[in-house]
């Protein structure tokens, strides 16, 4: 679907958008002048450019957590919830003569396109694909099976489908298929989850083995031009 921005007039008017209107996005660039390999934080994401020095030859930079960077995109208000689906546009201006090689976060994915040359400006898209606040939770995995099942049951909302699950036992990767709910006897009238269907099968017998059930942020690079 289609929208378009609202334009506020006074106090109790307002009209649709139109040509001549600009948006005030509130950008900012954020600097990192790490000379080896660096961090690129959240709130530098946050910023939505990043301007990249310091490197004497080819880098690794890593990207913060999932979780740090939809805490930063919510203005570090942990009641505030960024919607699945939501999507921004992250620019990485690389003025060194050397390439960059993008690495993950926990939580972080990373689809094609994402490393940047030297001397180039590199555009992502990066997608929120589950914003669940992390939490670490102890549980039992089992080999070949995708069934875990959590020593301390948990309230609803505390673990959605597609978090990643990272954690001794499980497969690198697992994401979180579904959740069940224990029955009336067990649950004493309390809706709680009891066991998480992972969408990849155990890679090992575990018992009281503490998980981090994490949101997922994905990077997918659009396209690189010059500085």
């Amino acid at each position: 679907m289609l929208v378009a921005p609202v334009v506020g007039q006074g106090a109790s008017s307002a009209r649709q958008a139109g040509p001549g209107d600009i948006l005030g996005s509130g950008e900012t660039i954020a600097a990192l002048a790490t000379a080896g390999a660096g961090t690129i934080t959240a709130a530098m994401i946050a910023a939505g450019i990043l301007n990249r020095t310091g490197p004497g030859g080819g880098y690794t930079d890593t990207t913060d957590t999932a979780n740090a960077i939809l805490l930063a995109l919510a203005g570090n208000d942990p009641a505030m919830k960024i919607a699945n689906g939501t999507t921004f546009r992250f620019i990485f201006r690389n003025t060194v003569a050397f390439a960059m090689t993008l690495a993950g976060g926990v939580g972080v994915l990373l689809g094609s396109s994402v490393n940047g040359t030297a001397s180039l400006v590199r555009e992502y898209l990066v997608s929120i694909l589950n914003s669940t606040p992390a939490i670490i939770l102890v549980a039992n995995t089992t080999n070949a099976n995708a069934i875990v099942t959590l020593q301390t049951p948990q309230p609803l909302g505390t673990i959605t489908p597609g978090m990643l699950v990272v954690g001794t036992g499980i497969t690198v990767g697992s994401r979180v298929a579904g959740v069940n709910i224990g029955d009336q006897t067990n649950r004493g009238g309390t809706d709680k989850i009891y066991t998480i269907t992972l969408d990849q099968n155990g890679a090992s017998v575990q018992t009281g083995v503490s998980l981090t059930f994490s949101p997922v942020v994905r990077f997918d690079g659009l396209r690189e031009g010059t500085l």
